[in-house]
Order: structure tokens, then sequence, then C-alpha cells
């Protein structure tokens, strides 16, 4: 486990303010998480503030009370630039996923 560091890369964004990323930007993935239909990415903005505003952002009417609880929801009450996304969302506002790996990993 913790053996590959995943970063997705923004490409230009009209209106930052609005969807809350960053253009032309890296962030890094935290946790990657499925719950019933719902496939889920914790991400964080290096910077430590500016959050994703749309679907499944702080506050967004899409979260059920058993997805808050299964993803510790109330954990990201503050901007501290780390939020959760759904994975339609990710292919819609990210243009490039970034895999490293530890190198140990494949004996060949």
């Amino acid at each position: 486990m913790n053996k590959v560091l995943i970063t997705l890369s923004t490409s230009t964004i009209a209106d930052e303010d609005a969807i809350g990323l960053v253009g032309t930007h890296a962030y890094a993935v935290l946790e990657i998480f499925q719950y019933k239909q719902y496939r889920m990415l914790l991400i964080k903005n290096p910077w430590g503030h500016f959050s994703w505003k749309g679907k499944f952002a702080y506050g967004d009417k899409n979260w059920t009370p058993e997805l808050k609880q299964a993803l510790g929801y109330d954990n990201f009450k503050e901007d501290h630039g780390v939020f959760w996304m759904d994975w339609e969302s990710v292919m819609t506002y990210f243009r490039g996923i970034e895999l490293n790996w530890d190198p140990t990993l494949f004996v060949y």
C-alpha cells in the first residue's frame, strides 16, 4: 500500500473561481474510494486552499447521509484544499492522470 503517487492535471480553465479548480495546475490524489455506485477521489490542491465547487463539493446536494458517513464528510468543513470529487467530474475537468510508482514493485 502507498506505493503509487497519483496526480491530476488541469488544462486552462476560463472561470477558476466558478468551479474551484486552478488552470494548468497539478493536484494530488490522496485516496480512491468506491461506495456502492459512487466512485470518489479525495483530491488535494497543494496550495492548501481553493477547493472544488461542483458535484460532491462540501455542501453540495448530492451527498446522502450514508455517503457522508462512509467518506468522513464532516472532516472537510473548512477549505484546506482537500475535497471529494466523483469520477465523472474528474474525467470532465482534468486533462491528465499521472502515476509514479515504487520501482521495487516490479521484479523485471
